[in-house]
């Protein structure tokens, strides 16, 4: 039996979407007899572990990221640490980011495979965080860092086009490159009757006329959520907007709220498990997903759409990059021009115009797309041609 390790730097339980994609990706290989595990920085869960990591955070933090290698290094310490007494001859290390890669990839040896799966691009991520600063020496040095990193992996999983093509232009082999992108497992995200419908509804306090939409999205400028209250208040008054997740723009989403006088259509949440997070697609009866690019960081191939597509609910996004490698527009749900508040609310009013029949027609879409190309078991046969050669 094959023996793989799923490596990240990041704690995955802060950050909701590389955790759906770690424990997916964990419970795939272990559901179809590869002997896999999650290994992290914060597995082990001990006092003093979390004090070191805290301190040297502390430390990088202060002095305005001149430290983060160090944080980096202590951080991948910690990862080896957990991996070094274990046999580790023949494994394959599957890593989820290209911090971890670079610094574990020197204790191990050829008989290793190293995989990458490519979130993110690492000098865009640098430029959004203001760790560099566009066309300087940093930058310039970040270029060639993440180059090198890219050439250590032997192979390469990009969650969409756009970082398959971004890692090619490094001049990176393009045959150890290949597009898999986000998944979901169709048998936890599933719809639901009528009847639980609303069950649910009355269990969050939700009246069953109400045109539900929900916002699975982080308030960060990229995701674009503060515009959702505009969009809902040019929408009459028999719809609300559900809004979750990390609160970074908290203060302006609030203020936006009380300026258009719009608090009895939003409810606002936080910080939504895994485990509850389908009761909210399944209560609502659109998905909207309306990210932008920003700051140098473009929007993936959401699982967010994705699980929202499996549960039978509408979705509407913005056509940006990974978002139109899930969505054909009025063929699979609905895209709109990034910032467009108008043709978002436009096409929400004339879904909820549809008939029956033409709501059907696109949920049948919807259910193939979502099992053809984001279902579990169609990622497990793309990665198991390109990393076991089956």
């Amino acid at each position: 039996m094959k023996k793989i390790f799923v490596i990240t730097i990041y704690d995955i339980n802060k950050s909701w979407w590389l955790s759906t994609y770690v424990k997916n990706l964990n419970n795939l290989y272990l559901s179809n007899w590869v002997n896999s595990e999650i290994v992290t920085p914060y597995s082990i869960n001990s006092i003093f572990n979390l004090f070191i990591i805290f301190i040297s955070k502390i430390i990088y933090l202060i002095n305005n990221n001149k430290w983060i290698n160090l944080y980096y290094f202590i951080l991948s310490k910690i990862i080896y640490k957990q991996i070094s007494n274990k046999n580790i001859n023949n494994t394959i290390f599957h890593f989820q980011d290209v911090v971890s890669l670079y610094y574990i990839s020197k204790y191990l040896s050829k008989n290793n495979l190293k995989i990458l799966t490519l979130h993110w691009d690492l000098t865009n991520m640098n430029l959004s965080d203001k760790i560099v600063k566009n066309n300087s020496k940093w930058y310039d040095y970040s270029l060639f860092i993440e180059k090198s990193w890219y050439e250590l992996a032997d192979k390469i999983i990009a969650v969409d086009e756009r970082l398959k093509n971004h890692a090619i232009s490094f001049w990176i082999n393009s045959d150890k490159i290949k597009n898999f992108p986000n998944f979901t497992d169709i048998s936890k995200f599933s719809p639901i009757e009528f009847n639980e419908k609303n069950n649910l509804r009355k269990k969050y306090w939700i009246l069953e006329d109400k045109k539900v939409i929900f916002c699975p999205r982080r308030l960060v400028e990229k995701n674009w959520v503060i515009y959702t209250i505009d969009i809902i208040n040019k929408l009459s008054e028999d719809f609300l907007l559900i809004i979750t997740w990390e609160w970074q723009e908290k203060n302006k989403v609030l203020d936006k709220i009380n300026n258009l006088w719009v608090l009895s259509k939003i409810i606002l949440t936080w910080d939504i498990s895994n485990e509850k997070i389908k009761d909210y697609y399944c209560i609502s009866d659109m998905v909207i997903i309306p990210s932008i690019n920003s700051n140098w960081v473009i929007e993936a191939t959401s699982i967010s759409a994705i699980e929202s597509m499996a549960c039978w609910i509408p979705v509407i996004a913005s056509n940006i990059w990974g978002l139109t490698e899930l969505i054909k527009d009025w063929y699979n749900w609905f895209l709109c021009e990034e910032k467009n508040i108008d043709e978002f609310v436009k096409k929400i009013n004339l879904y909820f115009d549809f008939s029956e029949n033409e709501k059907e027609k696109i949920i049948i879409n919807s259910i193939d797309s979502v099992k053809t190309n984001f279902s579990s078991d169609t990622y497990f046969n793309k990665i198991s041609e390109f990393i076991f050669n089956k």
